[in-house]
């Protein structure tokens, strides 16, 4: 039977292609590509061509955009892509003559790993932001935004410069792509359900591979024991809707104080994840400088956590910014007997140096003792009481361990 079923899946597959189909692609790679889009920056709202379609390009004031080569080891021109940046800079794409039901943006190798950006419609974002341009980026558009003569734009999201190789514009299925939801991080296992209209059946698979063509059918909540990216498609008649997918996590830590997030949890998270008020622990090996870790700490405004001592490979390093709160006593530049040291840290989760790290960090734990943080009066909650150790009630000009809010402070 399994193999009937798959067998029908690879019939409907080509059976689908015509309904799914890349209409229009806009290559700005080749070296003799068309495009009138010069290799000088520009800002204003400036309209190119090749001769059968129009984009616009626009870059606010401090970005940029521009057609930049791609150049082999004996310095010759092999290729182009079109560098834009920075943040709400965009190229707008022409109005299409069928429905839309994905855009496939296609970076360059240099890219940044942390740029983000979207699809829009006008001032409404109608798919998932992306971070990273290195690799293929797919923008599912939403339904009801799909309809032909619809003007799409592609928009930098982040601080960052987006680069792009290729545009892919895939005809409408007529059939909306799955819903895939559940915990996308998890402890010990969590439970998958992938929803879709009526009358339409769904086929996934959670090992990578394209449920187009080599998959299972979906007929209940998929429980999941490992991280893995789930991937769907519907079907109805025949025909395939565009694939959609999730990747989930499984973690050791939960982000708690009492179960932080540990080293390997945070650099196995998805690419731009991000999260507030996140504990995560780790060993401390040294300061970051030019995104290495320093063998001689200069610098004291972050630590380097690893899951092990003495690891200074930089992708197995997750970056944590120093705060006026927690500096003085964290900095390994005054403070070189915590190389070594286990540290859990309260912050934000986000990209920091090009790697996954944590910011806007606060409260910690030195080898597992409680910090008291440590600031400036000035910087004491104007509108709660402040209390001394023997809980008297102080003002803000008290020096010395206050209580406030149910926290030691140690005010300078």
């Amino acid at each position: 039977m399994k193999t009937l079923r798959l067998f029908f899946v690879a019939v409907m597959t080509m059976i689908g292609m015509n309904a799914m189909a890349q209409e229009v692609t806009l290559d700005f790679y080749p070296v003799d590509n068309g495009w009138d889009i010069p290799s000088t920056a520009g800002n204003a709202e400036t309209e190119f061509t090749n001769g059968t379609y129009k984009i616009k390009l626009y870059a606010p004031s401090g970005g940029s955009y521009k057609l930049n080569n791609i150049q082999d080891s004996e310095k010759q021109v092999i290729g182009h892509y079109i560098i834009l940046g920075k943040k709400d800079a965009y190229l707008t794409l022409p109005a299409f003559s069928f429905d839309v039901e994905k855009i496939v943006v296609t970076g360059n190798s240099g890219a940044s790993a942390n740029v983000k950006q979207n699809i829009f419609v006008g001032s409404d974002a109608v798919s998932t932001e992306t971070a990273g341009a290195k690799e293929t980026n797919t923008y599912l558009i939403a339904s009801g935004k799909q309809a032909a003569g619809t003007i799409y734009t592609l928009k930098v999201t982040s601080t960052h410069n987006t680069q792009i190789t290729k545009i892919e514009i895939f005809k409408a299925s007529g059939i909306n792509v799955p819903e895939i939801s559940g915990t996308e991080i998890f402890q010990g296992s969590t439970q998958v359900t992938i929803t879709a209209d009526d009358g339409v059946n769904i086929f996934y698979t959670t090992d990578g591979t394209d449920p187009s063509s080599n998959s299972l059918e979906y007929t209940a909540p998929i429980t999941i024991e490992n991280s893995c990216t789930v991937k769907a498609v519907a079907e109805k008649g025949g025909v395939l809707s565009a694939v959609v997918s999730k990747t989930f996590v499984k973690t050791e830590g939960d982000g708690s104080e009492t179960n932080p997030f540990t080293c390997e949890d945070i650099l196995n998270l998805p690419k731009g994840y991000e999260a507030a008020d996140q504990w995560v622990k780790g060993i401390i090996v040294g300061s970051i400088k030019n995104n290495a870790v320093e063998e001689t700490p200069t610098v004291n405004s972050n630590v380097a956590l690893a899951a092990t001592a003495g690891e200074t490979t930089f992708a197995n390093i997750v970056p944590v910014q120093l705060t006026n709160s927690n500096k003085e006593a964290i900095n390994v530049v005054d403070n070189g007997e915590n190389i070594g040291k286990e540290l859990a840290i309260l912050g934000n989760i986000t990209a920091y140096f090009g790697n996954t790290g944590l910011k806007n960090t606060s409260t910690y734990k030195l080898d597992g003792a409680t910090a008291i943080n440590t600031i400036n009066a000035e910087e004491l909650d104007v509108n709660a009481p402040i209390y001394n150790t023997a809980g008297q009630q102080v003002n803000k000009n008290y020096k010395g361990v206050v209580i406030q809010n149910g926290k030691k402070i140690l005010v300078k």
